[in-house]
């Protein structure tokens, strides 16, 4: 087996498992969080990752600091169900990192993979509580296809009444496992948690740094957007907005994070006369490059058909950053509030986001927006916590 660090001392510290995909930044520092709760409660966390890489071209962090061990060492995250002929064999090896511990939980990650069935079934037959996490969330819960709906009301129901609890990401995730049965008392919001520096204004070397790459200048103001450029991500919309104001805001330009297939649509998009005002990074793995561009941005936009959590509205909120974003995306119902630090609006209403844009970029108002945005995580977190919310889990089934 190969790890990234060794386990906790065979067998002698008590442990709770969660078994995950792959790491990505917002899971590193999620864990970092529930490690630091856990320990004030004599416990210890062990994180078995199935695949060294996402579809993101993230560098994987140092998991040692929460007890991960990895699992598929130059493996990437498959699209679509992953072969049993492989999960079968992971999942065997994941229940060898178990039987190592002295588990007294089991956290699983989603349920189309195999190995996370297996530890389910391994851990309910040794009476080891089991909870099931993931970001889905009930406004993308809208499959129209009959015979998919009841397959995955089968099969998830099944899941959540077999597990102990649940761990959603935000309040529309509360509401997606309800509708599968989850009881209210047994949910436990445990959130995903950003890089706290993102709350740390970039000091002038930082600044310097950053816009030897971005270009950006201080007599502009900037509308960011960022994601993989997918037709699903509606980028499209957020350049229609963007041109809708263009004329009203002549100070503002809209910059694009991100690399995808609909790159050259979009670029082909922006007329002539307005290419200099908008801007395309390309994709940006680095995350101190990814901290520096939130910081340096005024406003931030996300116009996604459907995004089951959206980090990137995280982001800009622990940035102190005014948003706009879709009704859809599971962190715009948390994290932005109307008319406060910003707007949430339907799904292609581009009218109404051109709008929302005009109304957050008024000079006379904006000052208020950004007070609200520096401001917006430190409130839902008042709420909602990762640690806190993990531990809850835990004392609801005796285990701290």
């Amino acid at each position: 087996m190969n790890s990234t660090a060794s386990t906790n001392s065979a067998g002698t510290a008590r442990t709770v498992a969660v078994i995950v995909n792959a790491m990505a930044p917002y899971r590193f520092y999620q864990y970092l969080r529930i490690e630091e709760a856990l320990r004030e409660h004599n416990l210890r966390l062990v994180v078995p990752l199935l695949y060294e890489f996402n579809n993101i071209p993230w560098p994987l962090p140092d998991v040692s600091k929460f007890g991960g061990v990895l699992l598929g060492p130059g493996e990437t995250v498959p699209d679509g169900l992953p072969s049993p002929f492989k999960c079968v064999p992971k999942g065997r090896r994941v229940l060898d990192v178990l039987r190592e511990h002295d588990i007294r939980a089991v956290v699983i990650n989603g349920y189309i993979q195999a190995e996370c069935w297996m530890v389910m079934l391994w851990a309910k037959a040794k009476g080891i509580p089991v909870f099931l996490a993931g970001d889905s969330n009930l406004a993308g819960d809208t499959n129209g296809q009959l015979v998919h709906r009841i397959a995955k009301k089968a099969t998830v129901g099944a899941l959540v009444r077999a597990c102990d609890g649940v761990m959603p990401v935000g309040s529309l995730g509360e509401k997606y496992f309800e509708r599968y049965g989850a009881k209210p008392d047994r949910s436990f919001v445990v959130t995903f948690e950003v890089d706290p520096q993102l709350a740390t204004p970039l000091c002038n070397g930082e600044r310097e740094k950053q816009r030897a790459w971005t270009g950006f200048t201080d007599d502009r103001k900037r509308i960011l957007c960022s994601g993989r450029l997918r037709s699903f991500k509606r980028f499209h919309d957020a350049i229609d907005a963007f041109l809708s104001i263009a004329q009203k805001r002549p100070e503002w330009d809209l910059v694009v994070a991100g690399d995808g297939p609909e790159r050259a649509n979009l670029e082909a998009r922006v007329p002539s006369h307005l290419r200099s005002r908008v801007k395309f990074l390309g994709m940006i793995a680095e995350p101190d490059r990814v901290m520096s561009l939130f910081k340096d941005t005024h406003l931030f936009l996300h116009p996604a058909g459907y995004e089951p959590w959206g980090m990137v509205i995280q982001e800009a909120a622990a940035a102190g950053v005014p948003i706009v974003a879709t009704d859809v995306t599971g962190s715009a119902a948390d994290l932005v509030r109307d008319d406060d630090n910003g707007f949430k609006v339907a799904v292609g209403d581009v009218r109404t986001m051109g709008d929302a844009l005009l109304k957050v970029t008024d000079p006379a108002h904006y000052p208020r927006f950004a007070a609200n945005a520096k401001t917006m995580l430190d409130r839902w977190h008042q709420k909602y916590e990762a640690g806190r919310g993990f531990v809850a889990a835990m004392k609801s089934v005796g285990v701290c």
